[in-house]
């Protein structure tokens, strides 16, 4: 009887882990987001507040993960772009939207570590500030 309930545990365990850390679908990156290439989607900051006035996306509206369910924009395109800290915020927020009927055709990294236009690496090699990748 323990081992089926221990069984039974981890197969919960691994399925929370895998909705968390997987990505719902195949992700693209979007490299450089600009006005003049969208037509019918919207870009959309899930980041904090504060990451979003460091480091303002051009043409991006901010809702933060945290609110996305209390104040998602109810009357934006079915085609989204995000902007995101990371990838479990893209995850979730992925999953969200794709449940109230959006598709995620995109999203764009920025690191939280991000300053003065690169991003350090232990080795002190920089990087690109932000990388963008569609769903």
């Amino acid at each position: 009887m323990s081992y089926v309930l221990i069984v039974l545990l981890l197969l919960i365990t691994g399925l929370l882990v895998y909705q968390r850390y997987s990505a719902p679908h195949t992700m693209v990156n979007y490299g450089n987001i600009s006005t003049d290439e969208m037509d019918d989607e919207w870009v959309l900051d899930i980041r904090e507040y504060q990451d979003a006035l460091r480091r303002p996306s051009e043409a991006a509206i901010n809702v933060p993960l945290a609110y996305l369910k209390r104040h998602y924009p109810k009357e934006m395109p079915r085609q989204l772009i995000l902007v995101a800290n990371d990838r479990v915020e893209v995850n979730l927020a992925c999953r969200f939207l794709e449940r109230k009927g959006y598709k995620v055709i995109g999203y764009q990294m920025c690191p939280a570590d991000f300053r003065n236009n690169a991003v350090h690496a232990q080795n002190g090699a920089l990087h690109e500030p932000c990388k963008t990748t569609s769903c």
